[in-house]
């Protein structure tokens, strides 16, 4: 991923505008860019998995966060 604070462009938008001022891509719009900024790091909730076979002894448990990053549009131009 990228750092906290770091800008980032994205080039290749599928849609931008709103109402009849809609332009829709086919597939990305030509012409189009997304300034983002990256605010934070963060940590998705937490998923519990169990896994059991009857008539035995085995069980199994697993956990998982995903990462996750906090992004705020800067400037949006078409």
């Amino acid at each position: 991923g990228v750092e906290p604070g770091k800008d980032l462009t994205c080039e290749q938008i599928l849609a931008v505008g709103e109402g009849s001022d809609l332009k829709v891509g086919q597939p990305f719009v030509s012409g189009a860019t997304v300034k983002l900024k990256v605010l934070e790091d963060i940590r998705g909730p937490k998923i519990k998995g169990f896994k059991y076979k009857p008539k035995t002894t085995f069980r199994k448990s697993w956990g998982h966060r995903q990462d996750l990053q906090k992004i705020q549009v800067v400037e949006i131009k078409n």
